[in-house]
């Protein structure tokens, strides 16, 4: 799939792709004062694999990348899904997660971001999955783009003790 609007390229993303991924991906690690992802890029393409994967490209520079997966749901039947409403179980057959999305910050509010976002739930449509994404809490850019995008905010919130 290669999408092209404007200057802006979005196709799947090869292993000659990988260098400036890696790139792009340690630029926005280096400038976030958070951690995005709890892995480098590095690792997290030999462990994961991942399926779904698209690069961008503007005025022949790669600018940003998504990778995710689509996975079966961890439990057919969680509590989760139902919370008490008497309503039926509702748990989707795929889930496409997104796992990293970076966008250079001289291409970031070009709607690079959003455009990467389409391609990846695209192919989410395709394989009959649902999209779905963490994010935190404070990444209030991130959220509006994809309440923007039609993406609902889930109740559940995650707890720790360190």
């Amino acid at each position: 799939m290669t999408q092209q609007t404007d200057k802006i390229k979005i196709r799947k993303m090869t292993e000659r792709d990988l260098p400036k991924v890696i790139a792009v991906e340690r630029f926005v690690v280096k400038e976030n004062p958070k951690p995005i992802w709890p892995f480098s890029f590095e690792s997290y393409w030999e462990i994961y694999n991942p399926d779904v994967s698209y690069v961008a490209e503007t005025d022949g520079k790669l600018a940003g990348f998504i990778v995710g997966k689509i996975v079966e749901p961890e439990r057919r039947r969680s509590v989760f899904q139902r919370w008490h409403t008497g309503e039926p179980y509702t748990t989707p057959e795929m889930i496409g997660w997104v796992d990293m999305i970076g966008i250079l910050p001289e291409y970031q509010r070009q709607g690079i971001g959003r455009r990467l976002l389409e391609a990846f739930y695209e192919e989410c449509r395709k394989k009959g999955a649902v999209m779905r994404s963490v994010v935190y809490d404070n990444n209030d850019r991130f959220k509006a783009v994809l309440t923007d995008m039609g993406f609902k905010e889930s109740n559940v919130v995650i707890y720790e003790k360190v």
